[in-house]
């Protein structure tokens, strides 16, 4: 096929959907705008390099190739703002499951090359963004067939750097819906945007009675180590009954009260009962242990000793 055949081929899949659409917009008397097609012929190199397709609304791709086409592998390649015929468009029923909901294609660029070359010698390929496109959207090129008899295709997501967007060829989804670009076949390079969505309104503060501020449980004060229980004095020697002598008790760590308790009464009498001083009195000669308690079980004792009973010993 001649490369003139070829480009009228592909003018005229443009000129069908382009015309309809001037048709419509245009009233009685009212000159349709002109439909402006590039036809030109690129040749592709054999080393890697990269052209560019002819603008269409201030917009243009380059693309990029690597190494290895055929010798003499030419291109012909035409840019619109319209769908060629066949193409669907990416939001459309006839994608499922793989239409994008709120899509908005944008340019068109279809290609036909004379040779057959893999999918993956075209590595990338940038588009520079006009004025009149979002620059925050999500941009895409999908590569479709419309000639087959289920329109196929694979999509690519761009990345966005100071007004240009950079579509990579990965190989992975290429090779699965065109691992081969055949010879004398029209491919149509859609590309498209998706608008990111509003940022959602944060919910309103509710305001009324705050809630009561929970009182944290305290953490209890550790228990001290206590201390032994000192006797002062240990030793209480009464020379005759009826005879007194006061007893201090105390604890390292200990506040508290004592109790008191005699061995033997009979002998030697303690009181109070509880607190940190005491009184001992001699009731009859011998020895007796006077025992003094905390509240924790702690103990210390004093001996008493009475030496006379109603006077001298008999």
């Amino acid at each position: 096929m001649g490369i003139g055949s070829r480009a009228l081929r592909i003018a005229a899949q443009f000129a069908v959907v382009t015309g309809a659409i001037a048709a419509a917009s245009c009233g009685p008397g009212t000159n349709a705008p002109p439909v402006a097609v590039s036809l030109p012929v690129t040749t592709i190199p054999s080393s890697a390099g990269s052209f560019t397709a002819p603008p269409a609304s201030a917009l243009s791709v380059t693309f990029n190739v690597a190494a290895g086409a055929p010798a003499g592998t030419t291109a012909t390649v035409i840019s619109s703002v319209t769908a060629p015929s066949g193409v669907p468009a990416p939001s459309s029923i006839e994608r499922q499951p793989q239409s994008i909901a709120g899509a908005l294609p944008f340019l068109y660029i279809s290609l036909e090359l004379n040779h057959a070359v893999p999918t993956s010698m075209f590595t990338s390929w940038l588009l520079t963004l006009t004025s009149a496109l979002p620059p925050t959207a999500s941009y895409y090129v999908e590569i479709d067939d419309p000639s087959a008899t289920r329109p196929k295709q694979f999509t690519i997501l761009g990345t966005v750097s100071n007004g240009v967007v950079t579509f990579t060829n990965s190989g992975g989804s290429g090779a699965n819906g065109f691992p081969t670009l055949a010879a004398n076949h029209v491919y149509v390079f859609q590309f498209y945007y998706v608008v990111a969505g509003p940022s959602p309104t944060p919910s309103p503060t509710t305001t009324g009675s705050a809630s009561p501020t929970p009182t944290p449980t305290p953490t209890p004060a550790p228990t001290p180590t206590l201390g032994p229980v000192v006797v002062t004095p240990a030793l209480v020697p009464l020379g005759h009954v009826g005879q007194t002598a006061t007893i201090g008790v105390s604890e390292s760590g200990y506040s508290g009260s004592f109790t008191a308790q005699s061995a033997n009464p009979a002998i030697a009498s303690v009181s109070p009962a509880s607190g940190t001083s005491f009184t001992v009195t001699a009731v009859l000669g011998g020895t007796t242990t006077i025992t003094f308690s905390d509240t924790a079980g702690n103990q210390g004792s004093a001996t008493v000793s009475v030496t006379t009973a109603q006077g001298a010993i008999q």
